[in-house]
């Protein structure tokens, strides 16, 4: 689905500069997703940096470096570098990191990256600084209290010199150094061009699959359709548990808990007529075995489907009284409809526990602000 789905918004991209920069249900899937995934590494990476920030003392802690709203008294040299200095905490925490990204974003990651470069062979490890920082980091930069990274900022001049160093991680992972329309953020340029290379560098490592990540795909597949299995076992209509039934410490060897993948299947099961214009127009070629006498626990759909491609076999020519193979085709949508009816409706949230997948309005927060 995630294949889809990317394939799906690359197709009505223009430019590769665009990739990932619009509030879609592309975009909102793969950040919720990150989210989903990555809160443990997001909170072991960026914590010690912002620590550090904190711990300096309040008189020392300015960062404006925009002239109309710098007070007279205001030194802009040291608060350039206070910039830098913050700037150089969370850049060496994110690159210092590759190895601790998890496989679940790393398989997104190399996903990305090998569909974006089908058509913008240039654009791979831009596209992939877009979901990763922009959907994924940026955020918990700018505002570390909101992802639960430290206790509630109160400070005006450390949420401002966040959200410089916002920008700056923003336009680093884009490649793109400040201009006219900010003019006074052009002095950073040089550590934008410094750190050029090592950010390229981690986009590079976390495009590549490890040994996990890898094996990823075909652990999910497994899961997912032991979950299918069970799910059909039980009439979806009468199922009335809760979050808490799951067992959240529960996982396999995708590293992945049941809750999380409950979590998937609530925002699939919310949002699957949005899905449809992503998903519809691929299809899937599906081999049915043979039909036997003694198969008689096969499914409604299955069999209907055999049947039906057992008459166009036979319409064909071929052999439709089940000594040979038939074949049915569907598209992607039909799919993952069908399970979302194995499944039925996802538990409802127990009382007090995490709340759903939330479909969030992401913005580049850094340059939504002077």
């Amino acid at each position: 689905m995630f294949e889809r789905v990317i394939t799906v918004e690359l197709e009505r991209t223009d430019s590769a500069a665009e990739l990932f920069r619009r509030n879609c249900l592309a975009t909102r899937l793969l950040s919720n997703y990150a989210k989903l995934h990555g809160d443990g590494y997001l909170k072991a990476t960026l914590v010690p940096a912002i620590r550090k920030l904190l711990a300096q003392p309040p008189g020392t802690l300015t960062f404006e470096l925009n002239p109309n709203k710098m007070p007279e008294s205001a030194d802009r040299d040291r608060n350039l570098a206070n910039v830098e200095r913050l700037c150089s905490l969370v850049i060496d925490a994110i690159v210092g990191s590759v190895h601790n990204l998890p496989p679940t974003l790393r398989w997104i990651c190399n996903l990305i990256y090998r569909i974006v470069i089908k058509r913008f062979p240039d654009a791979g490890y831009t596209a992939v600084g877009g979901f990763i920082f922009l959907r994924f980091l940026c955020p918990a930069i700018v505002a570390p209290d909101a992802h639960g990274i430290c206790s509630q900022i109160t400070n005006p001049e450390v949420r401002r010199g966040l959200l410089l160093c916002t920008k700056i991680t923003h336009n680093l992972a884009n490649d793109i150094l400040f201009g006219n329309k900010e003019t006074y953020m052009v002095p950073l340029n040089k550590f934008i061009s410094e750190n050029r290379t090592r950010t390229t560098d981690f986009l590079s490592e976390i495009a590549e699959l490890t040994d996990d990540s890898e094996s990823l795909f075909e652990g999910a597949k497994s899961v997912a359709s032991s979950s299918a299995a069970a799910a059909a076992a039980r009439p979806s209509t009468d199922y009335v548990g809760s979050e808490a039934d799951t067992d959240a410490g529960q996982t396999d060897s995708t590293g992945v808990s049941t809750k999380d993948f409950v979590a998937v299947q609530r925002f699939i099961f919310d949002h699957l007529d949005r899905l449809e214009p992503y998903l519809g127009r691929e299809s899937m070629v599906r081999i049915q075995a043979p039909s036997k006498p003694s198969d008689k626990r096969r499914s409604a759909h299955a069999r209907a489907i055999g049947a039906a491609a057992g008459e166009k076999a036979a319409g064909n020519g071929g052999e439709a009284n089940g000594s040979s193979e038939v074949t049915a085709t569907e598209n992607l949508f039909t799919q993952v409809s069908y399970l979302m009816r194995q499944l039925g409706p996802p538990p409802a949230p127990a009382e007090q526990a995490q709340p759903k997948i939330a479909v969030v309005e992401t913005t580049a927060a850094a340059g939504s602000e002077d």
